[in-house]
Protein backbone atom coordinates (compact mmCIF):
# COMPACT_ATOMS: atom_id res chain seq x y z
CA UNK A 1 0.00 0.00 0.00
CA UNK A 2 1.13 3.59 -0.71
CA UNK A 3 2.12 5.73 2.31
CA UNK A 4 1.56 9.66 2.29
CA UNK A 5 3.03 12.14 4.50
CA UNK A 6 3.05 15.83 5.05
CA UNK A 7 5.59 18.19 6.60
CA UNK A 8 6.29 21.91 7.12
CA UNK A 9 9.82 23.28 7.23
CA UNK A 10 11.57 26.67 7.97
CA UNK A 11 14.89 27.07 5.77
CA UNK A 12 16.30 30.27 5.21
CA UNK A 13 13.66 32.45 6.59
CA UNK A 14 10.90 30.97 4.73
CA UNK A 15 8.33 28.60 5.03
CA UNK A 16 8.08 25.77 3.14
CA UNK A 17 5.23 22.92 2.78
CA UNK A 18 6.46 19.09 1.87
CA UNK A 19 4.78 16.03 1.21
CA UNK A 20 6.23 12.48 -0.60
CA UNK A 21 4.31 9.57 -0.83
CA UNK A 22 5.86 6.17 -1.16
CA UNK A 23 5.30 3.01 -3.45
CA UNK A 24 5.76 -0.62 -3.62
CA UNK A 25 7.48 -0.84 -0.26
CA UNK A 26 9.61 2.16 -0.26
CA UNK A 27 11.26 1.14 -3.57
CA UNK A 28 9.80 4.07 -5.30
CA UNK A 29 9.07 7.66 -3.38
CA UNK A 30 7.55 10.79 -5.08
CA UNK A 31 8.25 14.17 -3.33
CA UNK A 32 7.25 17.76 -3.45
CA UNK A 33 7.90 20.94 -1.89
CA UNK A 34 6.52 24.51 -2.05
CA UNK A 35 7.11 27.81 -0.68
CA UNK A 36 3.87 28.12 2.13
CA UNK A 37 3.11 31.87 0.74
CA UNK A 38 2.51 30.74 -3.06
CA UNK A 39 0.63 27.83 -2.03
CA UNK A 40 -1.89 29.52 0.48
CA UNK A 41 -1.75 32.42 -1.75
CA UNK A 42 -5.30 31.64 -2.76
CA UNK A 43 -6.57 30.87 0.58
CA UNK A 44 -4.93 34.37 1.98
CA UNK A 45 -6.62 36.13 -0.60
CA UNK A 46 -9.97 34.83 0.25
CA UNK A 47 -9.06 35.34 4.09
CA UNK A 48 -8.17 39.27 3.18
CA UNK A 49 -11.41 39.31 0.89
CA UNK A 50 -13.87 38.28 3.77
CA UNK A 51 -12.39 40.77 6.27
CA UNK A 52 -12.41 43.19 3.89
CA UNK A 53 -16.84 42.62 3.60
CA UNK A 54 -17.08 42.10 7.34
CA UNK A 55 -15.66 45.57 7.93
CA UNK A 56 -18.11 46.73 4.88
CA UNK A 57 -20.55 44.77 6.32
CA UNK A 58 -20.10 46.32 10.37
CA UNK A 59 -19.66 49.85 8.97
CA UNK A 60 -23.07 49.67 7.06
CA UNK A 61 -24.56 48.10 9.85
CA UNK A 62 -22.80 50.81 12.32
CA UNK A 63 -23.76 53.46 10.26
CA UNK A 64 -27.35 51.97 10.09
CA UNK A 65 -27.58 51.46 13.71
CA UNK A 66 -26.48 55.18 14.27
CA UNK A 67 -29.14 56.75 11.68
CA UNK A 68 -32.01 54.47 12.94
CA UNK A 69 -31.10 56.23 16.82
CA UNK A 70 -31.08 59.41 15.44
CA UNK A 71 -35.06 58.58 14.07
CA UNK A 72 -35.69 57.78 17.96
CA UNK A 73 -33.21 59.88 19.68
CA UNK A 74 -34.09 63.29 18.10
CA UNK A 75 -38.06 63.48 18.28
CA UNK A 76 -37.17 61.98 21.94
CA UNK A 77 -34.69 64.92 22.31
CA UNK A 78 -37.77 67.77 20.86
CA UNK A 79 -39.74 66.35 23.60
CA UNK A 80 -37.82 66.67 26.24
CA UNK A 81 -36.91 70.57 25.07
CA UNK A 82 -40.99 71.16 24.34
CA UNK A 83 -41.31 70.08 28.08
CA UNK A 84 -38.89 72.19 29.71
CA UNK A 85 -40.28 75.04 27.05
CA UNK A 86 -43.79 74.18 28.79
CA UNK A 87 -42.80 73.90 31.91
CA UNK A 88 -41.39 77.47 31.49
CA UNK A 89 -44.86 78.93 30.77
CA UNK A 90 -44.19 78.67 26.97
CA UNK A 91 -47.33 76.85 25.73
CA UNK A 92 -46.89 78.15 22.35
CA UNK A 93 -44.11 75.28 21.71
CA UNK A 94 -44.72 73.52 18.30
CA UNK A 95 -42.77 69.94 17.68
CA UNK A 96 -43.00 68.78 14.38
CA UNK A 97 -43.62 65.13 13.77
CA UNK A 98 -41.36 63.24 11.11
CA UNK A 99 -42.70 59.62 11.76
CA UNK A 100 -45.41 57.72 11.16
CA UNK A 101 -45.29 55.76 14.18
CA UNK A 102 -45.87 55.88 18.01
CA UNK A 103 -43.37 58.45 18.58
CA UNK A 104 -45.17 60.47 15.55
CA UNK A 105 -48.33 59.91 17.71
CA UNK A 106 -46.97 60.98 20.99
CA UNK A 107 -45.28 64.05 19.31
CA UNK A 108 -48.53 64.58 17.98
CA UNK A 109 -50.37 64.42 21.27
CA UNK A 110 -47.62 66.47 22.64
CA UNK A 111 -48.76 69.11 20.63
CA UNK A 112 -52.58 69.21 21.22
CA UNK A 113 -51.79 69.00 24.97
CA UNK A 114 -49.82 72.29 24.36
CA UNK A 115 -52.66 73.65 22.37
CA UNK A 116 -55.15 72.83 25.36
CA UNK A 117 -52.56 73.99 28.13
CA UNK A 118 -52.54 77.58 26.26
CA UNK A 119 -56.09 77.35 26.15
CA UNK A 120 -56.56 76.71 29.78
CA UNK A 121 -54.20 79.29 30.65
CA UNK A 122 -56.20 81.85 28.20
CA UNK A 123 -59.45 80.38 30.57
CA UNK A 124 -57.44 80.88 33.51
CA UNK A 125 -56.34 84.51 32.67
CA UNK A 126 -59.78 85.56 31.66
CA UNK A 127 -61.30 84.29 34.35
CA UNK A 128 -58.72 86.00 36.66
CA UNK A 129 -59.80 89.49 35.28
CA UNK A 130 -63.44 88.65 36.67
CA UNK A 131 -62.46 87.04 39.76
CA UNK A 132 -59.40 87.03 42.22
CA UNK A 133 -56.81 85.04 40.81
CA UNK A 134 -56.10 82.92 44.02
CA UNK A 135 -60.07 81.85 43.94
CA UNK A 136 -60.07 82.01 39.95
CA UNK A 137 -57.07 79.49 40.84
CA UNK A 138 -58.48 77.67 43.87
CA UNK A 139 -61.74 77.42 41.42
CA UNK A 140 -59.87 75.10 38.31
CA UNK A 141 -58.30 73.12 40.80
CA UNK A 142 -61.65 71.86 42.73
CA UNK A 143 -60.78 73.29 46.17
CA UNK A 144 -63.88 75.68 46.26
CA UNK A 145 -67.24 74.34 46.35
CA UNK A 146 -70.85 75.59 46.48
CA UNK A 147 -71.12 76.26 49.82
CA UNK A 148 -69.58 78.17 52.04
CA UNK A 149 -67.67 78.14 55.51
CA UNK A 150 -67.34 80.49 58.59
CA UNK A 151 -64.41 82.39 58.82
CA UNK A 152 -63.24 85.22 60.60
CA UNK A 153 -62.58 88.05 57.92
CA UNK A 154 -62.12 92.46 57.73
CA UNK A 155 -64.54 93.37 55.16
CA UNK A 156 -63.95 96.82 53.04
CA UNK A 157 -65.76 99.04 51.29
CA UNK A 158 -65.31 101.89 49.84
CA UNK A 159 -67.42 104.42 47.39
CA UNK A 160 -67.07 107.79 45.49
CA UNK A 161 -68.57 111.08 47.04
CA UNK A 162 -71.32 112.35 45.35
CA UNK A 163 -70.54 110.11 42.35
CA UNK A 164 -74.48 110.81 40.70
CA UNK A 165 -73.28 114.08 39.91
CA UNK A 166 -69.93 113.98 38.74
CA UNK A 167 -71.46 111.09 36.79
CA UNK A 168 -74.22 113.73 35.23
CA UNK A 169 -71.66 115.62 34.07
CA UNK A 170 -69.79 113.43 32.12
CA UNK A 171 -70.28 111.45 28.41
CA UNK A 172 -71.51 107.51 29.22
CA UNK A 173 -67.55 106.60 27.60
CA UNK A 174 -65.96 109.15 29.62
CA UNK A 175 -67.27 107.79 33.13
CA UNK A 176 -66.28 104.32 32.00
CA UNK A 177 -62.59 105.30 31.07
CA UNK A 178 -62.49 107.38 34.62
CA UNK A 179 -64.09 104.85 36.60
CA UNK A 180 -61.62 102.21 35.08
CA UNK A 181 -58.69 104.10 35.81
CA UNK A 182 -59.69 104.76 39.73
CA UNK A 183 -60.54 101.25 39.95
CA UNK A 184 -57.28 99.87 38.58
CA UNK A 185 -55.51 102.05 41.46
CA UNK A 186 -57.70 100.66 44.26
CA UNK A 187 -57.69 97.31 43.57
CA UNK A 188 -53.79 96.99 43.18
CA UNK A 189 -53.86 98.46 46.60
CA UNK A 190 -55.98 95.39 47.61
CA UNK A 191 -53.94 92.98 46.02
CA UNK A 192 -50.49 94.23 47.27
CA UNK A 193 -52.02 93.79 50.87
CA UNK A 194 -53.31 90.42 50.19
CA UNK A 195 -56.59 90.79 50.01
CA UNK A 196 -59.52 89.77 47.61
CA UNK A 197 -62.07 92.18 45.68
CA UNK A 198 -65.67 90.70 46.16
CA UNK A 199 -67.57 92.73 43.60
CA UNK A 200 -67.83 96.14 42.04
CA UNK A 201 -70.98 97.93 43.19
CA UNK A 202 -71.17 100.96 40.74
CA UNK A 203 -68.84 102.89 41.95
CA UNK A 204 -68.19 101.31 45.14
CA UNK A 205 -66.11 98.72 45.77
CA UNK A 206 -65.97 95.54 48.17
CA UNK A 207 -63.20 93.65 49.26
CA UNK A 208 -62.27 91.12 52.25
CA UNK A 209 -58.72 89.83 54.08
CA UNK A 210 -59.13 86.20 55.19
CA UNK A 211 -60.81 84.74 52.68
CA UNK A 212 -60.28 82.58 50.86
CA UNK A 213 -57.14 82.24 52.61
CA UNK A 214 -56.00 84.47 55.72
CA UNK A 215 -52.44 85.37 56.69
CA UNK A 216 -53.39 85.88 60.36
CA UNK A 217 -52.78 89.63 59.95
CA UNK A 218 -56.31 90.24 58.29
CA UNK A 219 -57.33 93.56 60.06
CA UNK A 220 -54.13 95.26 59.52
CA UNK A 221 -53.87 94.70 56.03
CA UNK A 222 -56.93 95.33 55.42
CA UNK A 223 -56.04 99.36 57.33
CA UNK A 224 -53.13 99.09 55.18
CA UNK A 225 -54.85 98.88 51.98
CA UNK A 226 -57.23 101.26 52.80
CA UNK A 227 -54.15 103.59 53.65
CA UNK A 228 -52.57 102.81 50.42
CA UNK A 229 -55.59 103.72 48.67
CA UNK A 230 -55.77 107.39 50.16
CA UNK A 231 -52.02 108.02 48.90
CA UNK A 232 -53.36 106.38 45.40
CA UNK A 233 -56.29 108.66 45.37
CA UNK A 234 -53.73 111.78 46.01
CA UNK A 235 -51.65 111.00 43.11
CA UNK A 236 -55.02 110.42 41.03
CA UNK A 237 -56.12 113.99 41.87
CA UNK A 238 -53.15 115.62 40.83
CA UNK A 239 -53.80 117.59 38.02
CA UNK A 240 -57.86 117.08 38.00
CA UNK A 241 -59.93 119.93 38.72
CA UNK A 242 -63.30 121.26 36.87
CA UNK A 243 -66.30 119.78 35.99
CA UNK A 244 -65.07 117.14 32.96
CA UNK A 245 -62.07 116.25 35.35
CA UNK A 246 -63.49 116.63 39.32
CA UNK A 247 -61.22 116.21 42.03
CA UNK A 248 -62.40 112.54 43.62
CA UNK A 249 -63.21 112.32 47.66
CA UNK A 250 -63.92 108.55 48.56
CA UNK A 251 -64.96 107.12 52.26
CA UNK A 252 -63.96 103.78 53.10
CA UNK A 253 -65.66 101.37 56.31
CA UNK A 254 -63.92 98.55 57.21
CA UNK A 255 -65.38 96.04 59.62
CA UNK A 256 -63.89 92.29 60.80
CA UNK A 257 -66.45 89.25 61.86
CA UNK A 258 -67.71 86.48 61.35
CA UNK A 259 -69.07 85.57 57.45
CA UNK A 260 -70.06 83.09 55.44
CA UNK A 261 -67.57 82.51 52.78
CA UNK A 262 -67.78 80.17 49.51
CA UNK A 263 -69.05 79.98 45.95
CA UNK A 264 -72.79 81.51 46.57
CA UNK A 265 -75.44 80.87 43.62
CA UNK A 266 -76.68 77.99 41.44
CA UNK A 267 -74.63 75.25 39.95
CA UNK A 268 -74.55 77.28 36.56
CA UNK A 269 -73.94 80.80 37.99
CA UNK A 270 -71.82 81.26 41.09
CA UNK A 271 -70.18 83.85 42.84
CA UNK A 272 -67.39 83.85 45.65
CA UNK A 273 -68.31 85.83 48.32
CA UNK A 274 -69.11 86.49 51.76
CA UNK A 275 -72.61 87.34 53.40
CA UNK A 276 -73.81 88.19 57.02
CA UNK A 277 -74.14 91.03 59.55
CA UNK A 278 -70.67 91.94 59.34
CA UNK A 279 -70.92 92.59 56.01
CA UNK A 280 -74.22 94.86 56.04
CA UNK A 281 -72.16 97.04 59.28
CA UNK A 282 -69.31 97.22 57.02
CA UNK A 283 -71.45 98.72 54.10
Amino acid sequence: LPISKQIKFTEGGKTYLGSYRKFYDGALTVSSVVQESKAMAAVYQIQKRNIYITTMILCVAILGIYLFSKTLTNPIRRLVEGTNRIREGDFTTEIPSSTRDELGRLTTAFAEMGVGLAEREKIKTAFGKFVNKEVAERVLRDEISLGGEVKQVAIFFSDIRSFTHISEQLKPNEVVEFLNDYMSRMVDCVNRTHGVVDKYIGDAIMAVWGAPFSLGNDTENAVNGALMMRESLAEFNIGRGGPKNPIIKIGCGINYGPVVAGQIGSTERMEYTVIGDAVNLAS
